[in-house]
């Protein structure tokens, strides 16, 4: 049977390098010497590597595909509040490094050094983004059930990982007299208020609907064709759930750091969306639905590239 277009854009070696052009240039089209833009690209284009990475030695596609980071990639072009540099990036890549260094563990009874330095990533990532390290149970739920890598000396890893940033940093805070910028740095997360929901702009509301819509698409084939997979690649995408729901909560919990959750959710949306638009099988009907989602996204860039 002639493969269709959908099935030769997932498949092609092209598609993944077109799409990283396409997002350069608009990412630098606002301001071509805009040192902000340029370390935003450059932040990303290191996300997308590890996301690479991770997609490429789990197998998480079982064909040879690159779309996941190819969806990632579309997905950040059209969200230029993404694009400048700032701290929004470090949770994302901390928790990117710290995810292929967690789903590498699988099933390695000493998995100590993967074990540490995930949780050492996810120490440091929380420094700048404190609700991160709530994902500490999650990853030890994982450990435990789906990677079943959880031992007495993992266990001392991943405390030691989480304590290593911690002993640095408040060393080094109470040698330079700044202690009094650790309590001011956490406090506001100890007094958590809930949201005025009525108060967000319509941006977050439109983002979060186009996310959620392609996040049930990807959930409902996956749980539909999961059968398909080997135990470990299902165990791999069951961990990338579980943070995707964290990170779903997360959103709706702290709409105030919108940039930060968007991005932690589209990296670990990707894997889900791109599963889904690469193995979907359904002939023409399937390549005008891709089509379709795809004119969804960029209308939602323009949407956002206009406010």
């Amino acid at each position: 049977m002639r493969p269709t277009l959908q099935q030769n854009i997932v498949s092609s070696t092209l598609t993944l390098p077109l799409c990283s052009v396409a997002c350069a240039v608009v990412w630098m089209l606002p301001d071509v010497r805009s040192a902000s833009l340029w370390g935003g690209l450059a932040a990303a284009t290191l996300t997308t590597y590890l996301l690479l990475e991770m997609v490429n030695r789990n197998q998480l596609l079982r064909i040879r595909s690159r779309m996941v980071s190819a969806t990632f990639v579309c997905w950040l072009a059209a969200c230029p509040f993404l694009h400048p540099l700032g701290w929004h990036f470090v949770p994302a890549l901390a928790v990117a490094g710290s995810l292929f260094l967690l789903l590498s563990s699988y099933q390695e009874e000493r998995a100590v050094h993967s074990v540490y330095h995930a949780f050492l990533l996810l120490s440091l990532g929380s420094a700048f983004f404190p609700p991160l390290i709530c994902l500490v149970p999650l990853y030890y739920a994982a450990m435990s059930v789906q990677l079943r890598s959880m031992s007495w000396r993992a266990l001392g890893a991943s405390l030691l990982g989480v304590l290593t940033p911690l002993w640095f940093g408040l060393a080094w805070m109470l040698l330079s007299g700044q202690a009094e910028h650790v309590a001011a740095h956490f406090t506001p997360w100890l007094s958590y208020r809930l949201p005025d929901y009525g108060s967000l702009p319509p941006r977050f509301w439109v983002n979060a609907a186009f996310l959620l819509w392609q996040l049930l698409l990807g959930l409902t084939h996956y749980y539909r064709t999961n059968f398909n997979d080997k135990i470990r690649v299902r165990m791999c995408y069951y961990v990338i759930m579980l943070l995707e729901a964290a990170f779903v909560a997360g959103l709706f919990l702290f709409p105030d750091h919108f940039p930060t959750l968007y991005l932690l959710l589209i990296l670990c949306g990707s894997p889900l969306v791109g599963h889904y638009y690469t193995l979907a099988r359904g002939g023409a009907w399937m390549t005008a639905w891709f089509l379709q989602n795809l004119l969804l996204l960029i209308a939602l860039g323009v949407y956002n590239h206009l406010l």
